[in-house]
């Protein structure tokens, strides 16, 4: 792959392969002037002191389509693996001097390729490689050269799955006493992957370099530093969108420090500094860079009083943006009686951005009861709390680059910021090499001052994928007020079976001065309910929960019910089963994207004779409550059995999930039988 800009990583290989001449001519001198601390037996030109290896053969099979009104598509992909590795271990001249191990083996491959498209198949004879020669083990400067290339699978919610070739070589190493008072452990390396698939493609080149050090120091101190420095260059993605291949340099430098103090080590402090620098190329260059610390401050007076404090600051500052935020909070403990505590703290929190610079401070006090009775255990709380805001706005909103989000399944994922201006959201992969498309590959909703987005099984984002998201949020105006807060808590346990809770919230917000452009949500919630897990003499219990939910607010008023059973068995003939049932509705009083969400689930975990291990589980799910209602099936299988040297293990799994009119429908078995010798 070709860079797009000449750096000092592009002639990385060269480097290593320099040093390493460097470091061999090094050893020779060492080993003549520096006796081993070895017997003389142990000397010897070359020796081979173990052998082994083992044999597989794997079975996969793949079946999945996709269907709506206008359109349907499918895949057939079943596949045969069978790998032959054989591993070997020894030393040269003596063990403390090259301790080396090598392995590797065919791995051959045949496969069958069925679409609406039409059939294909064929066969692929492939080798993996392992290699690593361990110098001066007993020295206080060992290290390794080391190259690995093997081919792991890839599995895509879109393409099904598809093998990759990886390389990877380079050589790390340790520096420790009485060479250094400081441990320290370094890494140089390369590595490559490419592959492809139907829906993905996979090209990718890094360089990377580390160094991490560690000091104790005055008997209960620690310090630790970690460099890292790496450049990932991609042309990775889903042929079905444009790939732009991108560029990103990345240098992090982390402090740590761990600090106690006091005869007791009643007083411990610890810290982070973490500083990263980041260039990005895809059509234009761009840099971030970002310095943060966070500290945290603990002490314990005596035993009845605690103090703490939390300092955190982030200063970031990026192409043709910035921000400054951090937050302080300090507090103190004291226990009264062994029933009683009360808890008092002081906050405050500043967000700096182009334009924008708000101001929170505040206090809050809480206090805790907690009491035994006859027939279980009684608990109490309370706190109350104020908090000022003052902002002051120039722009009517902010922007928010690359929120990390994992989207698993079809699940909704809330942005963290409020009020979020839709049309300005942008969607990328984690390089960054695509954008995805809204409706297509993703959907945002919106209800009240909270944006969701959520997954579509239709587009190219795969189950379990990482997204960067970048968008703008409303500043909400140029305004100072006061928020007051309030809550009380009760809980009742009774006999160790049975829990019944009320939990009361309220939160009032009092414009001082300005106006606010966003609304200040006053929120009354109220919520109660209760759990149980009832246990039988012969090992089965039962249990359930029910919690109400009741929250009036400004913006978007809602109620929440949830009900919850389950039933468990005891272990009879090696054999566990548990099945739950889970109903929740959410009625938002002014959205239509409301919860009507029913889940079922069924495990069966199972040990038969002979070193049998059975599993199931079987799950469904159905949300008809919003605009775009959800169902998803799954039942898995899983068998294992282990005979001496002989492993076996079978995968199977079937499903649908829909949203909508749209459907995909999958099946994948996988079994393998691998032999040690």
């Amino acid at each position: 792959m070709s860079s797009q800009r000449p750096t000092a990583a592009g002639i990385l290989p060269g480097r290593i392969g320099v040093y390493v001449v460097a470091v061999l001519l090094l050893l020779l001198l060492t080993i003549t002037t520096t006796p081993l601390a070895a017997q003389d037996d142990d000397i010897k030109t070359f020796s081979l002191t173990d052998f082994g290896g083992e044999f597989s053969v794997r079975y996969l099979l793949d079946d999945w389509s996709n269907s709506n009104p206008s359109a349907s598509t499918f895949v057939n992909n079943p596949t045969w693996y069978e790998e032959l590795y054989l591993s070997a271990r020894g030393y040269v001249y003596h063990p403390a001097f090259l301790d080396w191990t090598v392995g590797g083996g065919p791995l051959l491959v045949q496969w069958a390729y069925e679409s609406e498209a039409g059939e294909n198949s064929g066969s692929e004879a492939l080798f993996n490689f392992d290699a690593e020669l361990n110098f001066l083990d007993l020295r206080a400067y060992p290290f390794t050269l080391y190259l690995h290339r093997d081919h792991p699978e890839i599995i895509s919610g879109v393409s099904g799955r598809f093998l990759v070739e990886t390389n990877e070589y380079g050589i790390r190493g340790l520096l420790r006493g009485p060479a250094s008072p400081v441990s320290m452990i370094w890494d140089v390396g390369h590595k490559d992957s490419t592959g492809s698939g139907f829906g993905t493609t996979v090209d990718e080149d890094m360089n990377r370099a580390s160094l991490r050090a560690a000091l104790a120091y005055l008997e209960r101190h620690n310090l630790r530093l970690a460099l890292n420095w790496n450049e990932r260059d991609s042309n990775s993605g889903a042929p079905g969108l444009p790939i732009q291949q991108s560029q990103i340099e990345t240098t992090t430098a982390e402090l740590n420090g761990d600090n106690t103090f006091g005869d007791t080590g009643q007083m411990l402090l610890r810290q982070n500094l973490r500083w990263l620098r980041q260039e990005t190329t895809i059509a234009t260059t761009t840099e971030l860079e970002t310095l943060a610390y966070n500290g945290n401050f603990k002490w314990e007076h005596n035993k009845s009083t605690r103090s703490f404090a939390n300092l955190n600051y982030v200063d970031t500052d990026r192409t043709e943006s910035w921000s400054r935020t951090g937050d302080l909070q300090a507090g103190v403990t004291h226990n009264f009686s062994e029933d009683v505590a009360v808890t008092g703290r002081g906050e405050y929190s500043r967000d700096k951005t182009p334009g924008f610079d708000q101001d929170m401070a505040g206090a809050r006090i809480s206090g805790n009861y907690q009491r035994s009775l006859a027939f279980g255990s009684l608990g109490m709380s309370a706190l109350a709390g104020m908090r000022r805001t003052d902002q002051q706005s120039d722009t009517d909103r902010v922007t928010v680059f690359d929120e990390s989000v994992v989207l698993v399944g079809t699940v909704p994922v809330a942005l963290s910021r409020d009020f979020v201006v839709v049309e300005s959201v942008v969607v990328t992969n984690v390089p960054k090499t695509q954008t995805f498309e809204q409706d297509i590959d993703y959907r945002l909703v919106t209800i009240g001052s909270t944006t969701t987005i959520e997954r579509l099984i239709t587009g190219v984002i795969e189950d379990g994928q990482t997204v960067l998201v970048t968008y703008d949020a409303l500043t909400g105006g140029t305004v100072k007020y006061d928020t007051l807060s309030q809550g009380f808590n009760l809980s009742l346990g009774l006999w160790r079976y049975a829990n019944l809770y009320f939990i009361y919230r309220d939160t009032d917000n009092d414009v001082i001065e300005g106006v606010a452009t966003t609304p200040l949500n006053d929120v009354n919630r109220i919520e109660f309910g209760g759990r149980v897990n009832y246990p039988f003499n012969s090992g089965w219990s039962v249990g359930g929960e029910y919690r109400y939910t009741r929250q009036d607010e400004d913006i978007s008023p809602y109620t929440r019910n949830i009900y919850e059973a389950f039933t468990q068995s005891g272990r009879y003939w090696n054999t566990r089963v548990r099945f739950l049932v889970h109903h929740e509705t959410v009625d938002y009083e002014r959205s239509r994207e409301d919860v009507d969400l029913y889940r079922y689930m069924l495990g069966i975990n199972s040990r038969l004779p002979g070193g049998v291990v059975l599993a199931y589980h079987g799950e469904y799910s159905e949300d008809t409550g919003g605009s775009l209602p959800r169902e998803e099936k799954r039942h898995s299988l899983s068998l294992n059995w282990i005979y001496r040297q002989v492993f076996f293990s079978l995968q199977a799994s079937s499903g649908y999930v829909t949203q909508g009119d749209n459907i995909k429908n999958n099946k994948r078995v996988t079994a393998m039988l691998r032999r040690v010798f």
